[in-house]
């Protein structure tokens, strides 16, 4: 194997490695096989440290994934990913090296080197020979491992790099002869069980390598932040009395994956306002620089705020987000200040002219919600409402009775009941009616000339401009027994009534009977008579 971006330690090994395979081709036996022995331990030893750093590393993951597990928790998976393809390989390899070894005789006790270490033979017969079946086997072992760690790796360069190291096709020797025959053909036992030693190195090597990649990329994505404040969100400064005041408080570009303590309560001296209305970030302290402090739920890294709105006016609040000093044994705190404004929870729904409604006419109303700003969504349960501008309505009724009005306001996403009154719907007044004006009861003769028609008026005290006429009625003029009558159909006298008018005396008697009014709303109203004495 071949390694592009590999420790001088490492480069080391590898020349040696280089060296003492070229002197095998010399035939330079006694000392080229201690020189293997050499560095054969050292890959070994190696070898125990980059297992040894990796093992560490690992217990690294372990805390960082306790700390933050949302986090933490897709990258060491792939870290275990790693590791388990390491050891897989690792044991195979190691698995074959024994296997070397005890057809080579084992070690010698005395002077700690395989037994028949200069054979090569053993090498050839059991990598090469019969198909060259386990030198095959190893080597699609490490072609498998290769792909299987860079399915590990995301950044295109670090894969660049990692299948660099691992790459097993490369080889010296005859180009077209397979891979293990250049690589174990005549090799002696402990060429073959270095060369074996040092595919080991590659794979911890490239664990190494992952493991570390991985734990950089566990901060990697944070944002690099200088400042901090602490924030109040709310998605609403006005309510209603009764209502919950909601708000969130966070720290800005604090990661959502770990959870501050928030808590609320009045300042001491250790928190200062600066000029600009913000609040100084007050560092290292051992205890909260509140009174009466209370902490908050918080998730997510978002804590919760609801107060209830008992009470109606301005209302204001303090806090601090607590964090933990970076580099000291107490915690620094962002201090906030939020306010909203509590409004009565009250509507006016009040007739413009009346206490009560009219069947049949425009009733003008006025309706105020104690929210300014909002949408008033009124509805009435026994007639119409018509808007004719902000906050003013009409109201129309095709019946008497009592009515409701109930009002509902609109704030923000969010609708609020306002309250409900309940009205009374009645008929228009009767009007008055009379002759041309002239009040009923004794009338002289001068008068009674001058009379021209039925005269119909509402009520001087009726309060609405609208307007009543004479449909109908029945003019009767009793005079010393005799009697003189007519049916008239709207307003003005008939000719017949007008000429006896003209010939009244005292003591003549005029009764209007069977009066018919037409009355707003196109309602027909029957009138009590009314009569005339003439003096």
């Amino acid at each position: 194997m071949s390694a592009k971006n590999t420790t001088p330690r490492q480069k080391m090994i590898n020349m040696m490695y280089l060296v003492l395979t070229a002197l095998l081709a010399l035939n330079v036996s006694a000392e080229v096989l201690k020189a293997f022995k050499i560095v054969n331990e050292s890959i070994a030893q190696s070898n125990a440290t980059l297992t040894k750093n990796n093992n560490l590393l690992q217990q690294q993951f372990e805390k960082r994934l306790q700390n933050d597990p949302k986090k933490v928790a897709p990258i060491h998976a792939k870290a275990l990913q790693a590791k388990q393809i390491s050891q897989q390989t690792y044991d195979f390899i190691e698995t074959l090296k024994n296997q070397i070894v005890q057809e080579a005789g084992g070690y010698d006790l005395e002077t700690g080197m395989v037994k028949n270490a200069d054979d090569i033979n053993i090498p050839t017969r059991f990598f090469v020979e019969d198909g060259g079946k386990n030198g095959k086997a190893l080597k699609k072992k490490l072609d498998e491992s290769t792909q299987s760690f860079l399915t590990v790796i995301d950044n295109e360069k670090d894969r660049k790099e990692l299948a660099q190291l691992l790459h097993v096709n490369e080889q010296s020797g005859d180009p077209s002869k397979p891979w293990e025959f250049n690589t174990f053909n005549h090799m002696p036992v402990v060429a073959s069980i270095t060369m074996l030693n040092k595919y080991q190195n590659d794979i911890k090597n490239a664990e190494a390598k992952i493991l570390e990649n991985l734990y950089k990329s566990i901060d990697a994505q944070d944002y690099k932040v200088d400042a901090m404040k602490a924030c109040v969100i709310a998605p609403s400064n006005r309510l209603l009395q009764g209502d919950i005041y909601q708000a969130d408080v966070l720290v800005a570009a604090y990661s959502s994956t770990q959870n501050p303590a928030v808590y609320l309560g009045s300042f001491s001296s250790a928190v200062h306002k600066n000029t600009d209305g913000t609040y100084s970030k007050i560092e290292n302290l051992t205890s909260i620089p509140l009174q009466n402090a209370r902490k908050m739920e918080v998730n997510n890294g978002v804590a919760k705020i609801e107060m209830n709105a008992s009470s109606v006016g301005g209302q204001r609040y303090t806090g601090v987000v607590e964090v933990k000093n970076p580099k000291g044994k107490g915690f620094d705190y962002y201090p906030f200040e939020g306010q909203y404004e509590v409004t009565p929870k009250i509507s006016s729904i009040s007739p413009t002219l009346m206490n009560v409604f009219y069947m049949g006419l425009d009733n003008p109303i006025d309706i105020a919600v104690g929210a300014t700003g909002s949408e008033i969504i009124p509805n009435i349960d026994n007639g119409s409402l018509t808007k004719v501008a902000n906050g003013k309505y009409i109201a129309r009724f095709s019946n008497v009775g009592p009515t409701t009005i109930a009002v509902k306001a609109k704030m923000g996403d969010k609708i609020f009941d306002m309250g409900n009154q309940k009205f009374i719907v009645k008929k228009v007044p009767a009007p008055i009616v009379n002759m041309n004006g002239i009040p009923v009861g004794s009338v002289s003769v001068q008068k009674v000339k001058t009379m021209t028609g039925l005269a119909v008026m509402m009520p001087a005290d009726f309060q609405y401009q609208v307007k009543a006429s004479a449909i109908s009625y029945r003019v009767t003029i009793q005079k010393n027994g005799a009697v003189i009558e007519d049916l008239i159909t709207g307003t003005l006298l008939s000719s017949k009534i007008k000429n006896a008018f003209q010939n009244i005396k005292a003591g003549d008697v005029i009764i209007i009977e069977s009066i018919n009014v037409l009355m707003p709303g196109n309602e027909r109203r029957p009138i009590n008579s009314i009569s005339y004495y003439v003096k």
